[in-house]
Parts: structure tokens; C-alpha cells; sequence
């Protein structure tokens, strides 16, 4: 995955190993940077740092634990069957003895799988070794003060009084051995150390001033609707404006055709589909929609961006977007490195999708957005429409910065990622995308993804979190929203 701060068409990077800097697992990236903290993609570095022989450390830690792990248990099995009584404090001697040497045996496992992979990268599994082996020590101790009320033994052979105190220290450090020695092995064996945080959302320069006052993004609608419970009323005259408003949005143009025709950016006029309200409820969505045009849109929203006073929300165009969160059928969520021709947002990872037109209209006179993020995804992708699954409307997320109302939607593919890739590939060259990335549809990967990503459009930010919000629960989205930005964006729907 990831995020590169000038854009071109490369080969994929082939890294099969853990990032340097953070201990990411970047085993598939798609592109040049690490998805967590943005290093850029070194397979040298990554192949060092990465032992792909026989490493001997890997190899001594699997010997340790399994000798400490075998001998732990033949151990009690040998006292247990000595034993006539087993008291209390005994029985918890035991389960340290037995804790520490099931975890001994776990370790020496993983120690033989993690071939090419030492240290192993899996910090979270360190931390239940850990807690594993305190406990057990815990449980040592504990085990050991029964002895402190036992009479002392002696005299013995040197004539030496054996104290109870002694012999508790004895009891102690026989019992606690095997964990101590789990405890220092799995510190050796996982990256890490415990309770390490990932680093803030390293953010581009023209974001800072944002995301400093919060998400760069807000949430007007939540939910989960299909085509039939999305409703709309029709205004048939087209949006105005007032004469001087309407001489502003004809000048903006002008700029704008002159600056596209030097730098050759992608800009043409055409038929667009403005929001001019809506109704959200748990059941359906009611929306009120009038034309508009592309050419209001560049006068009006995106002139917002660099406003230094607060426009009329009545003023500006409001095209509706429709974008998707693409996931393909073995498990990744794919986004689209925008090319630097487009008129806004050029060279950041985005949805795919496209704005909703009138064209998109069904022979009822229905405007269908669940149409036109389809017809957006196949040209964008270029997939067959038939590999094109359940298409399901989850939100309507505005940036702040352009104002624009946006309908995210959530679409399931039939291809894989590797068969989506070759699709993309085929079909990119002079398109609105140079490149298409993939995070795993996991929560931890998710989170880490928008922690560490920079260069990332806001409704694109908007709609994974809306997609975890659906997936794994508002737990998770507000624990990320803070993460990321130190608040929850605003909304009027929840």
C-alpha cells in the first residue's frame, strides 16, 4: 500500500518482510511506502533486516523453549506422582510450573514457523507470552509460603541449620525459574517493546492546518440503505444564482480552462445532479435533487477551498459525488492514486467513483445513484459490470474544504486482488487514477492505515471509517476518529 508524494506508474515494489522503522508487516505491499509510517520501501533493507536463512537466535530460542518447555512438565509429572497429598498452595506451585511450560512449548512452535521472520513481528501475541509468564511467577511465589511455617530442618551433614526462610527463597527461585526464563525469551523473540503505541497520522503540508482543527470531513447521513428505501422528489428548474454570483462562476471558469490547457489537466463542462436537501431516517432516504453543471462546480464549491469568509451554502453548486468502497472477494479494500490532472485533489489515494448525472436517470424519471457508482466502477476499473456484487449506500460524508455532498457506498467484487490489479492495469492509461492500492479489511490494519497515511483525500478518510463503523462498531470509529484527529466529526444523522 501506499503513499508516495509524487506520482507515477511504477512497478510494484516486491516486499516480502517487516518495515525497519515501525515493524509493519509489508509482505504484499502494492507501492513504495510502508502504509503505517510512510518509509519509503527499501528490499535491501527489508531483506537485512529480515533473516531468510537458518537465523541462528531463531534456532537457539526454538532449542531453549522446548528443552525449558519438556523439562517444566516432566518435572511436575515426576513430583505429582511422588506426591500422597496436594494442598492448596501446592496445587498453585503446580499451575506456575505447568503455565510457564505449556508457554515454553507455544514459544518453541512459533519459533519453528517463523522461518525468515525473527524477531516475529506479531506484538500483541508478545504481550500474552508476557502476561503469561508474570503470572506465573505470581503464582511461584504464592506457591512457596507454605513453607514459611514448616519447623527447621537440620542439623544437616555440614551441621548447618536449613532455615524456613531458605527454603522458601529455594522454593521461589526453583518455581519462578521457568517463568523468568519465559519472560526473557519471548522479549527476545517479538518485535517491539511492550505496550508501544503507533505514531499520530503523518499528515501533507496542505492538510496540517485541517486536521489541527479537527476531521477533514463531515458526516450528514449514517446508515445502511438499498436502492428501494431511497426515495427523491425532482426539481425540474436549474440551479441560479444571483447576476454578480453568476458573473464570479463564469470568470472562475475562464481561469480555470486557461490553467487546465498549460498544465493539461483533464476539465470539460457537463449535465450534473445538485443535492438540495435530504431526509434521513432509520428506513429510508428522501432526497431533493435539481441540475446543475461541472462548470458551477469548479465557480462555486471548489472556489470554497481558498474562501477566506464563509459562503452561502445556497451559492454553491453542490454536485452530488458518489464513491465506493471497493472490497474484493479475498478480503482488501481498494483505493485509487488520483493523477495530477484531474482539477482537485491530484496525486492523493481516493474512492472510486465519479459525480451522479442526469444520464443516470431510469425510464421511471429516477435518478439512481446505485446506477451511476456502478457504470463509475466500471469505467474506472474496468470490470465487467457482471463481476460487480451487492452495492449498498452507508453515508453521506461532505469535505470540508470543497463542501460537497458525497454518497458512499459500499461494493462487494467477485475478483480477487490480484485479478482486479490486471483489470486496473489494463484500462488506467489517461484515466482519472495512475495507480490502485489495497489495505486488508481487518480493524487493526484498517486503523493503522489511516493513522499512518498521508496524501489522502477526506472522503476517502471518511468512507473507511464509515465502512469500520458498519463492520466493527462505533467502538471502533470513535476510538480511531480520536486517534487520528482528536475528535469525532460532526454530524446531523446517527
Amino acid at each position: 500500500m501506499v503513499l508516495t508524494d509524487t506520482i507515477s506508474k511504477t512497478r510494484p515494489v516486491d516486499a516480502d518482510g517487516v518495515c525497519p522503522e515501525c515493524d509493519y508487516n509489508l509482505t504484499g505491499a502494492t507501492t513504495d511506502r510502508c502504509p503505517w509510517c510512510g518509509w519509503r520501501i527499501d528490499p535491501d533493507q527489508i531483506i537485512s533486516s529480515s533473516d531468510t536463512g537458518p537465523n541462528t537466535r531463531r534456532l537457539a530460542t526454538l532449542a531453549l523453549a522446548l528443552a525449558l518447555g519438556t523439562g517444566s512438565l516432566l518435572t511436575v509429572t515426576f513430583l505429582m506422582g511422588r506426591a500422597q497429598t496436594l494442598g492448596l498452595l501446592d496445587g498453585v506451585t503446580v499451575l506456575a510450573v505447568v503455565m510457564a511450560g505449556v508457554g515454553h512449548l507455544a514459544l518453541a512452535f512459533l519459533a519453528l514457523r517463523a522461518v525468515g521472520r525473527w524477531p516475529m513481528p506479531q506484538r500483541e501475541l508478545g504481550h500474552v507470552f508476557r502476561f503469561v509468564a508474570c503470572l506465573s511467577v505470581v503464582c511461584a511465589i504464592a506457591g512457596a509460603f507454605r513453607v514459611l511455617n514448616m519447623p527447621p530442618r537440620g542439623p544437616t551433614a555440614g551441621a548447618v541449620m536449613v532455615s524456613s526462610a531458605f527454603e522458601f527463597t529455594l522454593y521461589v527461585v526453583l518455581f519462578s525459574f521457568p517463568g523468568w526464563t519465559l519472560f526473557g525469551l519471548t522479549l527476545a523473540s517479538f518485535r517491539g517493546r511492550p505496550g508501544s503505541t503507533p505514531p499520530r497520522r503523518v499528515m501533507s503540508s496542505d492538510c496540517d492546518a485541517v486536521c489541527d482543527a479537527g476531521p477533514p470531513f463531515v458526516v450528514d447521513v449514517f446508515g445502511r440503505y438499498a436502492l428501494v428505501q431511497v426515495t427523491q422528489q425532482w426539481e425540474g428548474r436549474l440551479w441560479s444564482v444571483p447576476t454578480e454570483q453568476a458573473d464570479q462562476i463564469a470568470q472562475r471558469w475562464q481561469d480555470a480552462l486557461v490553467r487546465a490547457e498549460q498544465t493539461g489537466a483533464l476539465l470539460f463542462n457537463g449535465e450534473l445532479v445538485r443535492l438540495n436537501g435530504f431526509g434521513p431516517t432509520a428506513q429510508s432516504l428522501h432526497l431533493s435533487l435539481a441540475p446543475t453543471c461541472f462548470r458551477d462546480f469548479v465557480g462555486t464549491n471548489l472556489a470554497v477551498a481558498t474562501a477566506t469568509e464563509p459562503v452561502d451554502p445556497e451559492l454553491l453548486a453542490n454536485p452530488i459525488g458518489v464513491s465506493a468502497i471497493v472490497r474484493t472477494s479475498d478480503g482488501y479494500l481498494a483505493l485509487g492514486r488520483r493523477s495530477q490532472r484531474v482539477v482537485h485533489h491530484g496525486g492523493r489515494l481516493h474512492l472510486f467513483g465519479g459525480m451522479l448525472e442526469p444520464a443516470d436517470k431510469t425510464v421511471e424519471g429516477i435518478c439512481d445513484p446505485f446506477a451511476s457508482v456502478q457504470r463509475e466502477l466500471h469505467e474506472e476499473l474496468g470490470v465487467d459490470r457482471e463481476a460487480i456484487g451487492d452495492v449498498v449506500l452507508v453515508g453521506l460524508a461532505r469535505d470540508t474544504s470543497i463542501v460537497q455532498p458525497e454518497f458512499i457506498f459500499e461494493a462487494e467484487l467477485s475478483l480477487s486482488r490480484a485479478a482486479l490489479k490486471l483489470y486496473f492495469d489494463a484500462s488506467s492509461e489517461g484515466g482519472e487514477h495512475t495507480a490502485i492500492e489495497f489495505v486488508y479489511d481487518e480493524p487493526d490494519t484498517v486503523m493503522q492505515f489511516l493513522l499512518g497515511a498521508s496524501l489522502i483525500t477526506p472522503v476517502a478518510q471518511a468512507g473507511l471509517l464509515l465502512h469500520g463503523r458498519h463492520e466493527w462498531g462505533e467502538p471502533w470509529y470513535e476510538r480511531t476518529c480520536w486517534m487520528c484527529y482528536g475528535a469525532l466529526p460532526s454530524n446531523r444523522n446517527t
